[in-house]
């Protein structure tokens, strides 16, 4: 029940966001150690390490300590949420997410937030690419040629 400013993001790489203070409540310290159930690695044994529940009036973030599927179902059901029982829930993926909450989901926005691993590529400074390219370039008539090459196909 400790309540801090605490100072959260911007840890993995800063080229895409700052931390910023939460002045939040401890609601209750958690291990996220779970099993993934959905699309993504069936079975696949999870530990997101030592993480906290943090409240400021109505808004819960559950942070932790080591990076991890922050969109899956089973890490809110380790710090005690239902996720589906949330009348609105973020979930930090840029696409993983979809298989989980679609078919429960009442309405779902994806927002272009700074991050390493966004939903699109247009906030990244590529240096080193061909153009026109897609998804930088609408490209008029494309036709996709994909190389096969002998020593994948199987004869």
């Amino acid at each position: 029940g400790a309540k801090h400013a605490f100072s959260l993001g911007g840890v993995r790489d800063n080229r895409f966001g700052t931390r910023i203070e939460f002045p939040a409540e401890v609601e209750r310290l958690f291990d996220a150690q779970f099993t993934l159930s959905g699309h993504i690695g069936k079975n696949l044994p999870i530990n997101m390490g030592r993480c906290a529940v943090l409240r400021q009036g109505n808004v819960v973030v559950i942070v932790t300590s080591r990076s991890g599927p922050h969109f899956a179902p089973e890490l809110f059901q380790a710090a005690g949420y239902d996720p589906f029982a949330a009348s609105v829930l973020i979930a930090k993926s840029p696409c993983g997410f979809r298989a989980a909450y679609a078919a429960r989901a009442a309405q779902i926005f994806s927002i272009r937030a700074p991050g390493c691993a966004p939903s699109d590529f247009w906030n990244y400074e590529y240096r080193n690419i061909q153009r026109p390219l897609w998804p930088w370039d609408e490209i008029p008539n494309w036709q996709p040629r994909p190389e096969l090459f002998r020593s994948l196909l199987r004869t």
